[in-house]
């Protein structure tokens, strides 16, 4: 399985440019954080390492 991040430094920045990348590259699960990680939390990416732990356990 493909998984993708996408990162936006604030809400108004668009995503939709890099998740149009992901989908060319066959990404099957994205994950997104905007306006994320001024404070060290990257939503998306906790999420994504629950995912890898979940599939090395």
């Amino acid at each position: 399985m493909k998984i993708g991040y996408v990162r936006v430094s604030t809400q108004e920045q668009n995503t939709l440019r890099q998740e149009v990348l992901m989908q060319s590259l066959g990404v099957e699960q994205l994950y997104i954080d905007k306006a994320a990680g001024y404070d060290g939390s990257f939503f998306a990416v906790m999420a994504i390492r629950k995912v890898f732990k979940s599939c090395s356990a």
